[in-house]
């Protein structure tokens, strides 16, 4: 599957936010978090249609 979707010009992202800084997700901020880590897929070849 990890395959497939680089062939699909898909490559896998991260974000690390630092527990010294505040910690937001999904735009809000949560107090009571130590840090947040986030795994996702982009596709490198995307073009929006306009």
């Amino acid at each position: 599957l990890l395959r497939e979707l680089e062939r699909a010009h898909f490559r896998l992202y991260h974000s690390y936010s630092d527990p010294g800084k505040p910690r937001l997700f999904l735009h809000r901020n949560f107090q009571n978090a130590s840090s947040s880590f986030i795994l996702g897929w982009v596709n490198t070849q995307f073009t929006p249609q306009g």
